[in-house]
């Protein structure tokens, strides 16, 4: 009988190792590896529920209702502890809907120190309110939500890992902007390894029609394509950039030899002409890149 875990892609696999926060997961990239790294670190059940596409959300540790009515019957004590290690986002829906937990959830000195403990290390809360402190937590998970985007633009690593680790979801927008892309304009390679690490849409697309593939291929960034086709990023979306590119001829373009090779290496066509009816070969030809001609001459319809 088939691995069922052999019918997911690597992307799925991925998702799933980050699902259960599995140490040593970013060094497999090759899908027998992944499928052999899970098996050995997931139960049977575990995999069950995943591949019957009942998967819990990413580091999601929400009780179930079964586990609800055994933590209420724990000493307050244990359930103060279970709360304050919850993320924001689970951490508030459970005081929201769960009227047991209002003892701890309208507890001022609960929420000043999961405020430290959640929010500390990326904003300043040495002042806080003494009073309704449920409130400025709210705020700053708001706050922590919309800075994804600019410490992934700043390079910031370590802010990245913050956000990551209390939960901001890695495709989470700001005015239009997407973490992935800002990051791989940049050439931030560590934080794009980071954020598809954590499950990042690796075909995100902007209001533009690019997606961090297109940068990468634009500007030449040979070591992000790699990383990129490592997470099974789809050379085919979009066809067209509002700029009326594909991914091949924007490498072509710009003189990227290596990327072209890696792109048709990785199925790119090399007769797929962008809006102006041009041929990577073409551009290739137009703008001297005699190397790049080369590859494409043999691959090229006449």
């Amino acid at each position: 009988m088939e691995d069922p875990l052999t019918t997911l892609k690597v992307r799925d696999l991925r998702n799933l190792a980050s699902t259960y926060d599995l140490k040593g997961r970013s060094k497999r990239t090759r899908k027998p590896d992944l499928v052999a790294f899970l098996r050995e670190h997931l139960t049977v059940d575990q995999i069950e529920k995943a591949i019957g596409g009942k998967k819990p959300s990413r580091k999601s540790k929400t009780p179930s209702p079964k586990s609800e009515t055994q933590l209420f019957d724990l000493p307050i004590e244990l359930i103060w502890e279970t709360l304050y290690n919850l993320p924001p986002r689970d951490a508030l829906h459970f005081c929201s809907t769960h009227r047991k937990a209002g003892e701890i959830c309208r507890n001022n000195d609960f929420w000043s120190q999961k405020i430290q403990r959640d929010f500390g290390e990326l904003f300043d809360t040495s002042s806080i309110p003494t009073e309704n402190r449920i409130e400025t937590y709210k705020q700053y998970w708001s706050e922590a939500k919309r800075k994804l985007v600019s410490c992934a633009k700043k390079g910031h690593l370590e802010c990245v890992e913050s956000l990551l680790r209390i939960g901001v979801n890695p495709d989470q927008r700001w005015r239009g902007a997407i973490p992935l892309l800002v990051a791989a304009e940049q050439r931030y390679t560590d934080i794009v390894r980071l954020l598809l690490e954590h499950g990042a849409n690796p075909d995100i697309m902007d209001s533009f029609g690019y997606t961090a593939l297109i940068t990468a291929s634009d500007f030449g960034y040979t070591d992000m394509v790699r990383l990129l086709f490592r997470f099974d990023a789809n050379l085919n979306v979009p066809r067209w950039t509002t700029l009326g590119e594909t991914v091949l001829t924007l490498a072509s373009k710009n003189g990227h030899a290596d990327i072209v090779e890696l792109l048709l290496a990785h199925g790119a066509d090399p007769n797929r002409r962008n809006s102006h009816y041009e041929s990577p070969l073409t551009l290739a030809s137009k703008n001297g890149h005699t190397n790049i001609v080369r590859l494409l001459s043999p691959l090229t319809k006449k």
